[in-house]
């Protein structure tokens, strides 16, 4: 019986994972990175042989690890290791954050390996948002998102951010034509077979909510335009070790468009936590943070409603991401996002009736 060896990796790679890259190789790279060469002053007696390698987070299209090494000169790495569409996270760094760590984790430098994308970036430490979610964290997180949202909401006002970078913008015509692409890419699966959860009637919810989109396109449209992060993930707000700085971590899915879509992420972490009530007090204090580092209002427009909004967007996006995923990142999820993209369209539909 002849196998297809390339179906075969790549049916093991949705499966387990990205595969592990040798010691060798790793070490390798870094030497690449950090240009230790023997014959070389400074860095050039560095050993960059490896003390441990842990492995922090693993899925289909992307590796990350922490790497500790025998020599202390060489500070511990965060190792990420990642296929399309996540490469775009490296244009950010580049054309973004290429003088600064204000943010973000400082990008030390990357590699083409194959079709992966290697990057290595300073190792901000274990202490993130998801590992101490204390109340003074949450806040904390929340007035870092607003201050991020008005300096870059400058940028984008002047234009600068857009001549800089090339991220994808959502306007009007983009929410409201992503909506419709939420609905058509559905439906083909649900034709296929691939979302058994998604009966009819779901259908008809998720057609409901994208003919009265055009509502939800206007008020996002009237918040702030801004540097938007796209995944603010209690996992991705980290807490440096030396300062206690907030950084932000993983930005393939950043965007110029409304930054309340940040906030929604939040929220949905927090709410659990600390209960429902929490939603209200988030909005009130992005909205202080925001007027102390502006010195202005984030919108003229009842913010309740924009945040609303901002919350069907983001269901959208997520059932976005996981019809993408089924018909061309990981299709042996399918049976997954079959269950998650029938609850969000339940809950969007939800949301859709708060505007009526």
């Amino acid at each position: 019986m002849k196998f297809d060896l390339l179906f075969v990796k790549n049916t093991l790679i949705e499966i387990l994972g990205m595969n592990k890259p040798s010691d060798l190789r790793v070490r390798e790279a870094v030497e690449i990175i950090f240009n230790i060469q023997p014959s070389d002053p400074g860095l050039a007696h560095i050993e960059a042989n490896l003390k441990s390698r842990t492995l922090l987070h693993q899925w289909p299209l992307s590796r990350v690890e922490r790497l500790e090494f025998k020599n202390g000169e060489l500070p511990n790495l965060i190792f990420k290791a990642v296929i399309n569409p996540l490469k775009s996270e490296l244009a950010v760094y580049q054309d973004i954050f290429p003088d600064t760590n204000r943010w973000t984790a400082t990008l030390f430098g990357h590699l083409e390996v194959g079709d992966e994308l290697w990057m290595f970036f300073e190792d901000v430490g274990p202490r993130t948002l998801k590992s101490e979610p204390s109340f003074d964290n949450l806040l904390s997180a929340t007035a870092t998102l607003a201050s991020l949202h008005v300096t870059f909401g400058r940028e984008v006002s002047s234009g600068d951010l857009q001549r800089r970078c090339h991220l994808r913008i959502m306007d009007y015509a983009a929410y409201v034509e992503g909506a419709r692409d939420t609905y058509n890419l559905t439906e083909m699966l649900v034709k296929g077979g691939k979302y058994s959860s998604v009966d009819l009637r779901k259908l008809a919810k998720l057609d409901s909510v994208v003919n009265s989109y055009n509502r939800v396109a206007i008020s996002l449209q009237g918040a702030p335009q801004t540097l938007v992060h796209g995944d603010f993930d209690a996992e991705n707000i980290a807490f440096r070790q030396h300062d206690d700085r907030v950084v932000l971590l993983d930005w393939a899915d950043a965007f110029i468009g409304t930054g309340l879509i940040d906030l929604v992420d939040l929220s949905t972490f927090a709410n659990p936590i600390f209960g429902p009530d929490i939603m209200p007090r988030l909005l009130q204090t992005y909205r202080q943070a925001y007027r102390a580092a502006s010195g202005e209002s984030v919108a003229a427009e009842p913010l309740e409603e924009m945040f609303v909004c901002s919350q069907i967007e983001k269901k959208m996006s997520l059932i976005r991401w996981f019809n993408m995923c089924s018909l061309r990142y990981i299709p042996s999820g399918v049976a997954a996002y079959n269950n998650s993209v029938a609850g969000l369209i339940d809950d969007t539909y939800e949301l859709s009736t708060i505007l009526r």
